[in-house]
């Protein structure tokens, strides 16, 4: 290969006499370093480093696919590197958002807004791309602990024992939910159900559409901190260190998962796995299917 010129290269590389002896032999084995360093020996090695494969295979070893609808490897692998690399050295944009008076207790965020609820009694709406307070929303008469979101209401709970359900377009309440003994801890949302959990010990699921209470579930002997929904089943975090699945449609508990030795703070349910974190210092990974 004429464009080969020199024995070593300043990586100590043999040079090869095939382009497929190149391909199998330098790129897919080196890492990204490496890889950018042969973009300089020759117009020859340039294209061999420079394709879709050895980049796709850098990125497989070092970053996690959501999906595989790419065209250009190298410049994807790039953007993930140079994040990578920002996140480990700290060199990140910082905005502050100023309005709340007292503690943020809970936020919800897309790509466009974000909302933050706290204990001033108030949750506010940020608009993402100038980080300003485009809404502030009242009504809360003690701190406002946990909200969700969705396409057509957002769903607040507070120290005060009540949720209040607000529209997503004109930002006006709807609804107030009554009927909890203390603080409302988490809040689920889907197609039928408004779900909520409180220091009462108990879930309430109210119907979506009339807000009307469906049922109510003494779901532990302690506080019930945290909630999560996945189709008609319901994964329950109660402050004694204890895990319960549900069938929200009948109020049935289906599975108790039994290992921490403290409270729980957060649980996590993607339909296969829990993930729970608590106050005994742990996160545990469960199998859903399998009772502990």
């Amino acid at each position: 290969m004429n464009s080969i010129r020199h024995k070593y290269n300043n990586r100590g590389l043999r040079p090869v006499r095939s382009t497929h002896s190149i391909r199998t032999r330098v790129p897919y084995k080196k890492d990204i370093n490496t890889l950018c360093e042969l973009f300089t020996v020759s117009k020859t090695w340039y294209q061999i480093a420079r394709s879709d494969q050895a980049w796709k295979t850098q990125f497989y070893q070092h970053f996690k696919l959501i999906n595989n609808q790419y065209s250009n490897w190298y410049e994807f692998t790039k953007h993930h590197a140079i994040l990578n690399t920002r996140w480990d050295r700290g060199q990140v944009m910082t905005h502050y958002l100023l309005g709340h008076l007292d503690s943020v207790y809970c936020l919800q965020f897309d790509k466009r807004l974000l909302f933050t609820g706290s204990r001033d009694r108030t949750v506010k709406i940020w608009d993402l791309c100038t980080y300003q307070c485009i809404h502030t929303l009242y009504g809360h008469d003690a701190s406002v602990l946990c909200l969700r979101y969705d396409d057509e209401l957002l769903v607040t709970g507070s120290s005060d024992t009540t949720l209040i359900v607000w529209s997503m377009r004109t930002r006006q309440p709807i609804s107030r939910l009554t009927g909890h003994m203390s603080s409302v801890l988490d809040i689920c949302l889907d197609s039928n159900y408004i779900i909520s959990c409180s220091k009462d010990s108990t879930i309430r699921v109210w119907d979506r559409h009339t807000f009307e209470l469906i049922r109510t579930i003494v779901a532990h002997r302690g506080p019930v901190n945290a909630i999560e929904l996945v189709g008609r089943k319901l994964v329950s975090a109660s402050g004694v260190g204890l895990i319960k699945m549900w069938d929200i449609a009948t109020g049935e508990c289906l599975r108790k998962y039994v290992g921490h030795t403290r409270g729980l703070a957060c649980v996590k349910y993607d339909g296969k796995r829990i993930v729970s974190g608590s106050n005994d210092r742990t996160i545990k990974v469960w199998d859903a299917e399998v009772t502990c």
